[in-house]
């Protein structure tokens, strides 16, 4: 007969060790949740800053400026103004991603 007993043994130092794997994966998950979870805050607050400063901006013009002419912005804004908003689009994308990857996750 085979040694049952040493394989039993054997058995249960792998079961032990993949228990002891899981606990570590499924606490790096939780870590990395709440990562995304605080990257994806701080994005979203900056996406609402980045939309009050245009509006402020805009609010500004319409106060200072007597003609339609000085509404428009200059293109040094103008060019800011559009890479601000790539960069948005470009942040809501991987909020998209991230979210997508943590729904398959949970």
């Amino acid at each position: 007969f085979p040694d049952s007993h040493g394989d039993m043994a054997a058995s249960g130092r792998l079961l032990e060790g993949a228990e002891r794997q899981a606990e570590l994966l499924w606490e790096r998950s939780r870590l990395d949740e709440q990562m995304v979870a605080s990257f994806k805050t701080q994005v979203e607050q900056t996406l609402y800053d980045a939309h009050c400063v245009e509006q402020d901006y805009v609010r500004s013009l319409e106060l200072t400026a007597p003609s339609r002419a000085a509404h428009m912005p200059t293109p040094f804004f103008e060019a800011k103004l559009r890479a601000m908003q790539a960069e948005a689009a470009l942040l809501q994308e991987h909020i998209g991603r991230l979210d997508g990857a943590l729904a398959t996750t949970g």
